[in-house]
């Protein structure tokens, strides 16, 4: 029995790289591995690296088994659809430097110092620092999120 919340992203993820005879070609195509529900917080890991990038074909998907809220190693990185239906205006901190931009919809960045309302096309970068995360009159808000490990 499945106990995990539903998700309702579908994201389709296109990897493109060389073939064996050094032609471009889409490697794969479909919906990534990584996708979770956390209290009305729906993620869908796009790609994930486990450390420092030393090739251009490093990093890929993560086991579900394996999944964590960021990348544990000191430079690694995690790229990731993230569709509030709920949020938490609790301010958390993570050991990483969040890079965001919202796609859909409206929600408010919740620091010490008060709310700042993001929407379609605005970004933030959060360095390692107390935030949180509100809806704007309860309706969803997606964004896609890359998230480095700071030392």
């Amino acid at each position: 029995m499945n106990t995990e919340p539903e998700i309702s992203l579908r994201p389709r993820r296109v990897v493109a790289g060389l073939d064996s005879e050094g032609r471009s070609r889409a490697l794969s195509s479909g919906p990534p591995t990584g996708l979770k529900n956390m209290h009305g917080v729906e993620l869908a890991e796009l790609w994930r690296f486990d450390g420092a990038v030393t090739s251009p074909t490093d990093g890929g998907d993560v086991e579900p088994a394996d999944w964590q809220l960021w990348a544990p190693a000191v430079g690694a990185m995690t790229w990731r659809l993230v569709r509030f239906t709920e949020a938490d205006p609790t301010l958390h901190c993570t050991p990483t430097i969040d890079l965001v931009i919202v796609t859909d919809g409206e929600i408010d960045l919740m620091l010490e110092d008060g709310a700042t309302r993001l929407g379609v096309g605005d970004s933030a970068v959060i360095q390692a620092c107390l935030h949180g995360w509100r809806l704007v009159d309860g309706k969803p808000c997606t964004m896609v999120a890359v998230m480095v490990t700071a030392e």
